[in-house]
């Protein structure tokens, strides 16, 4: 299983960390404040970039998706774990994934003061989920009777290029073999500005004050003192429902 790691700065002290991708529940090392992360929609992250100063950077978005794929066929269930990247802008000119990208560099979160010209994706979320499930299903026996992702971390990349004659990928500040501008001119020309603020909420219960617990990659958080559960759904905490089962 392959993970990848993302260099951020704590809100509250502004000392340095090293984030999972599936962490929301973040605790400093340095001031121990804890927060718990959150976005309107999937985490947007940006690689970094080797780019000649003066350049101007264009970042393309790329879906990346890491989970289980299970399909209940008639008579077995199969399961596969799926870690792959492709377009958000279909073009023959440009890279169709980041490939390992994301295990050997550090990312940053994208966020609204970001620097760069960021591409518009014209793929969406749903269409992109079915375009890797038709991928990954063509050697199962059919009929498939039903298929779902259990567990997945959908996210997306954007990974930076700039012009120079032709379109040059900025982490190795080579041209692309199909870099052709013209070719990339409909392309470049769908951006948008980015508007992806990053969340950090206070983890005080709001019903008694009391620190909330939770592993770094909950959803769900619970308070020990008043023995009630919060997530977030809408960038604030909400109470959840919670009962328990007498062993």
């Amino acid at each position: 299983m392959t993970r990848f790691v993302i260099d951020h700065q704590c809100p509250q002290c502004g000392a340095p960390a090293a984030l999972d991708e599936t962490d929301r529940f973040f605790r400093c090392e340095y001031c121990r404040v804890a927060s718990l992360l959150t976005v309107a929609d999937h985490f947007r992250y940006v690689l970094p970039h080797h780019a000649p100063s003066g350049k101007e950077l264009i970042y393309v978005p790329y879906w990346r998706l890491k989970g289980m794929l299970f399909s209940c066929l008639e008579q077995t269930v199969a399961g596969r774990f799926i870690d792959t990247s492709i377009q958000a802008v279909p073009t023959s000119s440009l890279p169709m994934s980041v490939g390992f990208r994301c295990q050997t560099q550090k990312l940053h979160f994208a966020v609204t003061r970001t620097d760069g010209v960021f591409l518009k994706g014209e793929t969406g979320r749903s269409h992109f989920l079915n375009l890797v499930t038709e991928r990954f299903s063509g050697g199962l026996r059919r009929p498939i009777l039903h298929q779902a992702y259990i567990g997945e971390t959908v996210s997306q990349i954007y990974a930076p290029f700039y012009l120079d004659g032709k379109m040059h990928d900025a982490i190795l500040n080579t041209p692309l073999a199909a870099g052709d501008p013209e070719a990339l001119e409909p392309v470049l020309n769908r951006h948008e500005k980015p508007d992806w603020p990053l969340t950090f909420l206070a983890t005080l219960c709001p019903h008694c004050g009391w620190d909330l617990e939770g592993d770094r990659s909950s959803l769900v958080l619970s308070c020990g003192n008043c023995r009630t559960a919060w997530w977030a759904p809408e960038k604030r905490l909400e109470q959840l429902a919670v009962a328990h089962v007498p062993p």
